[in-house]
């Protein structure tokens, strides 16, 4: 009996560190060239009910409701993304805007900064300050070069910077037509053909393997459903919390701003302190002390907040212990990046309750019964 439990946890050990090497060598290598594919027909699944609706009543050719809908719904995506890039291109130019105008103002905060400590110092008995070649008049001239160096450096980097990123984005342009024009054509002829494509790999796949892909199918869509609604709410909590912030900041248009910086928030690289940490800095330098406090408070409040809850409400909404949670995250970025972070817990969800239906139909009614028992015995006590 020892040797058979043994036995049966080097079969779980063996195929779990499988499924991760696996895992990391589709997202390592294989994910970008299947990805177009893989976006066709996740869009082409999505459309399969409104397609087989119209069909029904109106009795037209089903190819013609499938390429209507697929255009519809690629057309939707892409203004959505251009409304984004659009929005970045603006709120960069705002930038570049707000900086020259108040470049100025933040070059005398600094200048008058120096000038009262260039006076404490001279106040001082010990240091002889005032007097030409003193060490206190080489280290303010220092400071107030370093200072108005940066400023120049800063604007110059940025004024240069900004357009170079927005021509890098634009040369992507091509790649990224590509991809939506792959995406579009295998949507369409998915779309076409779904119910004839189904069929196929009905009779090629064997039946255990068949019944395989339909639990992996049904549970990773309940997963990506569940994941998908833990990081709306946590997108909505973080845009009520910047909302309430900018409101009692006297931010102007701040719904606006409030959804964009949630909208980052949500990027694992980036976040809310790309924006609001500089932001605070820059209003703390040209004298704004209250508002660039404020902002600070607001950005540890939004922080704290979203470190307590994101592990706790993912895991909720997926199945999965916080821990295992922050586990998978951690482990996801630093083997893929951005895209592991993000689906590595969805990833092992699916595992895990794949792991849980294959132990159920491998134990005996006298075994399930009794594990019953002691999940219901767990729960009451």
């Amino acid at each position: 009996m020892q040797q058979t439990s043994s036995n049966k946890v080097t079969t779980y050990v063996m195929y779990t560190l499988i499924a991760v090497a696996a895992m990391f060598l589709f997202f390592r290598y294989l994910y970008r060239p299947i990805l177009p594919f893989f976006c066709a027909w996740v869009i082409a699944s999505l459309l399969q009910s409104p397609v087989r609706t119209l069909v029904r009543r109106t009795g037209w050719d089903r190819r013609f409701f499938s390429v209507i809908l697929v255009l519809v719904f690629t057309g939707l995506f892409v203004a959505l993304l251009f409304s984004l890039f659009n929005s970045v291109i603006v709120f960069a130019r705002s930038l570049l805007h707000f900086l020259g105008e108040n470049m100025e103002q933040l070059s005398r905060f600094f200048s008058e900064r120096l000038a009262w400590l260039r006076d404490l110092v001279d106040d001082l008995p010990f240091w002889r300050g005032g007097e030409e070649g003193s060490v206190a008049d080489e280290v303010l001239t220092a400071f107030d070069t370093f200072f108005s160096n940066m400023l120049h450096q800063l604007t110059e980097t940025l004024s240069a910077k900004i357009p170079t990123w927005i021509a890098s984005a634009a040369a992507q342009i091509p790649s990224i037509l590509l991809f939506f024009l792959i995406t579009l054509l295998a949507a369409v002829y998915i779309c076409c053909d779904y119910d004839k494509l189904r069929g196929v790999w009905r009779r090629i796949l064997p039946k255990g393997v068949l019944q395989f892909c339909v639990v992996c199918k049904k549970q990773s869509a309940k997963t990506f459903k569940q994941y998908f609604r833990a990081y709306a709410i946590l997108l909505a909590l973080t845009f009520g919390e910047l909302l309430v912030g900018f409101l009692l900041l006297g931010v102007p248009n701040p719904a606006g701003i409030a959804l964009l910086v949630a909208l980052v928030d949500i990027l694992p690289v980036l976040g809310v302190g790309t924006v609001l940490i500089p932001w605070s800095l820059f209003e703390l330098c040209i004298g704004k002390l209250p508002f660039g406090i404020g902002m600070i408070v607001l950005y540890l409040v939004v922080v704290i907040v979203r470190q307590i809850l994101e592990p706790r409400i993912v895991g909720s909404s997926i199945g999965l212990h916080p821990l295992l949670t922050l586990f998978a995250m951690y482990v996801g970025l630093r083997l893929c990046g951005v895209l592991g972070l993000i689906f590595f817990p969805v990833l092992l969800t699916i595992a895990k309750e794949l792991f849980f239906a294959y132990r159920q139909t491998k134990t005996s009614p006298e075994e399930t019964n009794d594990q019953t028992r002691k999940t219901a015995y767990r729960q009451t006590h």
